[in-house]
């Protein structure tokens, strides 16, 4: 989290010392998003999502496999002898 502080994208408070006294425990420290962190956020998530489209639109399902396979120019879909693939290992 120093590390995000120190770059700008997220800003840190301490919460009030008579709340944790009162309650008998250690300060809470609470962090929020700067706008810029916001920013980096939403990139960063935008880039998970198309890595995982493109990982997802290179699955098909395999008639008689128990599970998602890659497909390939000329598979088949009969598996490499793997489990599920209805041939011998």
């Amino acid at each position: 989290m120093a590390r995000l502080e120190r770059v700008g994208w997220v800003e840190s408070r301490w919460e009030d010392p008579d709340l944790s006294i009162s309650d008998g425990r250690p300060r809470r420290r609470y962090y929020q998003l700067t706008r810029d962190g916001a920013e980096q956020a939403r990139c960063a998530l935008a880039d998970i999502s198309r890595v995982r489209e493109k990982r997802r639109a290179g699955l098909t399902a395999q008639p008689g496999t128990l599970g998602w396979s890659r497909s390939s120019p000329g598979s088949t879909g009969s598996g490499d002898g793997g489990a599920g693939s209805g041939q011998p290992g």
